[in-house]
């Protein structure tokens, strides 16, 4: 009787005892679980401070130029740089109002294009698909004068593409829904037989037009924007 009441009572030590270290592992991963969580966002509060400072060093006589109407060209480089950081800020507003003064300034062929792109680019991320069309308009033209390759005009065609399905999914007008939808089809399709099927990217955004046609849900128009080859 003796050994088994000690082994009994030893049996609930035991117990006691694992059930005592559970706990306090649930307490030591719950405290380490909190302490990444406010490292992340503090981590991301100072990655933006950081950029802040940067921009404030390093661009404030391009701002002051920007904010005067005159800047040099010596300063277009930076102000480029200046408009990718405003870009990782979320400060798109003042990065197209960069990209709208450069572009149009811009004699280099392919920096006329990067900027272009650039331009539009921002216009979708802040939603305005039928700002970003006309350019990606212009951008096809100007490719196409230029006698580039395929691979270029299929990028034009399925960034036409894009933008249409995106103009189509913030539609609330049925009619207009389908008219874009149609248009982004066309374009897609051109994409396709332009790039000779070569595009992975290029065949998802089709099948994503396919899908929107059948009558399913649209996708986010911002996660659209994703879907651009902007470069």
């Amino acid at each position: 009787m003796t050994g088994s009441g000690s082994g009994s009572g030893s049996g609930n030590g035991n117990g006691n005892g694992v059930l005592t270290a559970l706990f306090a592992a649930l307490i030591i991963l719950a405290c380490t679980a909190s302490v990444i969580a406010v490292s992340e966002k503090n981590q991301g509060e100072r990655n933006y401070w950081a950029l802040t400072n940067y921009e404030d060093r390093q661009f404030a006589d391009v701002k002051a130029a920007l904010a005067k109407g005159g800047l040099s060209q010596s300063m277009w480089p930076r102000a480029r740089q200046l408009a990718v950081v405003y870009r990782q800020q979320n400060k798109m507003a003042e990065a197209a109002n960069i990209y709208r003064i450069l572009w149009p300034l811009e004699k280099n062929p392919d920096d006329f294009i990067a900027l272009a792109l650039d331009l539009a680019s921002v216009y979708s991320d802040m939603g305005g698909f039928a700002s970003a069309l006309p350019i990606y308009k212009e951008v096809f033209a100007y490719d196409k004068r230029l006698g580039k390759d395929n691979s270029v005009i299929a990028r034009d065609y399925n960034n036409l593409a894009v933008c249409y399905r995106a103009m189509a999914s913030t539609s609330a007008d049925p009619a207009v829904r389908t008219e874009n939808l149609l248009l982004a089809e066309r374009e897609s399709n051109l994409a396709l037989s332009t790039a000779g099927g070569a595009s992975n990217l290029i065949s998802f955004n089709a099948a994503m037009i396919e899908r929107d046609k059948s009558g399913a849900a649209f996708d986010d128009p911002a996660r659209m924007a994703f879907f651009h080859l902007n470069k």
